[in-house]
């Protein structure tokens, strides 16, 4: 199945009119594959929309430091507008990879 994003075992379940458990209890090994291609395509929606969160704050935090300002959580923060994922423990390491990077450079 070629499906974007990939269903859920329960939602493929739900669209063949069955429980989960009545699939996993029919067709183990390929429900066990169901789940495994699921949770890896969940792990590698994660690590994309992390990897894209980490790339806006570094975006940020470069802009504040241009403008002549320390990228502070809160100013860096504040520039993220509603993005849907807060993360605000990961925006103080951001910044600081972001400020090694630009001090090698200099």
């Amino acid at each position: 199945m070629a499906e974007e994003p990939l269903p859920s075992g329960r939602a493929l379940a739900a669209r063949l009119g069955t429980g989960h458990g009545n699939l996993k209890k029919l067709f183990p090994r390929i429900w066990g594959l169901i789940l495994q291609r699921y949770d890896k395509h969940q792990e590698q929606e994660l690590l994309r929309r992390q990897a894209a969160f980490s790339e806006r704050v570094r975006r940020n935090a470069t802009g504040v430091l241009k403008a002549g300002k320390y990228p502070s959580r809160r100013r860096v923060l504040a520039l993220m507008g509603n993005s849907g994922l807060r993360r605000e423990h990961f925006i103080i390491p951001e910044v600081k990879q972001t400020l090694l990077a630009l001090s090698s450079t200099q």
